[in-house]
């Protein structure tokens, strides 16, 4: 489950990727509406495979939806700024501060494209193998944990025509992170998390 996002600035002034076409989307933890000012990532395992079909109305509060979080969290990461390096020609923000990046294509409806963005582990039974600082943060000498990019597109045939009572994005995420299994040697571990909803949950303030 993904949650806690809000858009902090959308083609800041003097980003010249900004077309008409494209927009470079900068999110931010929410901070209204019960959000704690993180955007959260947390997997959880259970017995039976997890139903979304309620779409974005199943929501129950900030961190809940029945039949995904009440079982076991597996993995929960809260991501960090730094992912993204400052552009010197929007002056008026630094990219640096952000903690999701999203390069979406306006040509689609609903919006389609990718994104990046920095982590650090919370909890989950597996947390403590990644918790390892193995990444670079731009804009701070502080270290995040993973590293994870995703593509985004409408979601077809599911939610055909977009709206509100489907989840109208899928995504496909790879997330990397330095695995250390302990007591084992340090490896590298390649994570497929569904980031089901990502994008139209950032393009809904929270």
């Amino acid at each position: 489950m993904v949650y806690g996002i809000a858009d902090t600035t959308i083609c800041p002034t003097g980003d010249l990727a900004c077309d008409g076409s494209h927009f470079d989307i900068y999110n931010n933890g929410a901070t209204v509406a019960g959000a704690d000012g993180k955007i959260h990532i947390d997997l959880w395992r259970a017995a039976t495979a997890a139903n979304s079909s309620a779409g974005p109305a199943g929501r129950t509060g900030f961190s809940t939806y029945p039949g995904i979080t009440s079982s076991t969290v597996w993995l929960s990461l809260a991501m960090v700024s730094g992912v993204k390096a400052d552009n010197p020609l929007t002056l008026l923000y630094n990219e640096s501060n952000a903690e999701l990046y999203q390069s979406a294509n306006a040509t689609t409806n609903p919006t389609s494209g990718s994104g990046q963005f920095l982590a650090d582990v919370v909890d989950g039974t597996f947390g403590p193998n990644l918790n390892t600082n193995g990444f670079s943060r731009f804009g701070t000498s502080a270290k995040a944990d993973v590293f994870g990019q995703f593509t985004f597109a409408p979601n077809v045939p599911t939610c055909t025509p977009p709206n509100l009572t489907c989840f109208e994005n899928r995504g496909n995420d790879p997330v990397i992170g330095n695995a250390e299994l302990v007591p084992e040697p340090s490896s590298l571990a390649l994570l497929g998390l569904s980031l089901l909803g990502l994008a139209g949950i950032a393009r809904r303030r929270k």
